[in-house]
């Protein structure tokens, strides 16, 4: 009778367990757009888990008259704590879920999902001494508040949105990129061959180009300024380096990109 109950419970948890997981899945996909990747071998790896467990419980009540008292009662004592021991599991990493977006929300812009700019300094002034062998990208959206004052600020937002999409899309998966103020934004990437970037920041002012605003297209255009260092620059230095890169575009009519090289 005990080792029945056993059962019965572990069964109970184990369904109270796999609806708390697909609420974690769901957590994860609507607030994790960045780290969602991150998960999914271990999502995977954790629903296994979960349907080994249903497995066992099944086949344990299939056989149960086949089974001896004594080893009932191992069995069900086993699969009763590996129960408990699975809710635990799926507890904890709804807590780690719930602490990373608290982290998420500190240091990622909601509206484009990039970095924000206390975060992205922090997060490569760690990984960089000094800035050498990489290229830092300044994007400015043209004309912005123009956009705001004709179509509104929704509209605004939309095509803000859209290029923090595209610059996700496109830059390379180790770039740090960042929402940098307003409709500025900055990259820093481990590229520094002239012709993979000019490609590069082509595909980024085509696709923010191609963005539709009101049904017409072409009303959104990016200034791009793009500063290769092959020397040991700081952080501050590569910035405004960068910066008079993008304004050189601004002050040469808008809506393109121009590139500058610092050698050792």
């Amino acid at each position: 009778m005990i080792f029945k109950l056993l059962i019965i419970g572990g069964i109970i948890i184990l369904t109270v367990t796999s609806f708390s997981y697909l609420k974690i899945i769901k957590k994860l996909q609507r607030n994790f757009v960045d780290v969602r990747s991150s998960f999914k071998v271990a999502s995977r790896s954790f629903l296994a888990l979960l349907i080994m467990f249903i497995i066992g419980y099944i086949s344990m009540l299939l056989s149960i008259d086949m089974l001896i008292n004594e080893a009932k009662s191992i069995t069900s004592l086993i699969l009763f704590f590996g129960s408990i021991f699975t809710f635990i599991s799926v507890k904890l990493l709804d807590y780690v879920i719930v602490e990373l977006q608290r982290v998420k929300m500190n240091r990622y812009d909601s509206l484009t999902q990039l970095l924000m700019k206390d975060a992205f300094q922090h997060t490569v002034n760690s990984k960089y001494d000094s800035f050498k062998d990489v290229s830092c990208v300044f994007i400015d959206v043209d004309n912005f508040k123009s956009i705001n004052d004709t179509y509104g600020h929704m509209y605004g937002d939309i095509a803000l949105k859209y290029v923090g999409k595209v610059l996700r899309d496109t830059l390379p998966v180790d770039a740090f990129v960042s929402r940098f103020g307003g409709d500025e934004f900055v990259a820093i990437i481990e590229e520094t061959d002239k012709l993979i970037l000019e490609e590069m920041f082509c595909s980024v002012k085509q696709q923010i180009q191609d963005i539709c605003l009101e049904e017409h297209r072409g009303l959104v255009s990016v200034s791009i300024g793009i500063c290769v260092s092959r020397k040991a620059l700081s952080y501050d230095e590569l910035l405004k380096e960068t910066d008079e890169c993008m304004y050189n575009v601004k002050k040469n009519g808008k809506n393109s990109y121009y590139l500058k090289v610092i050698e050792e």
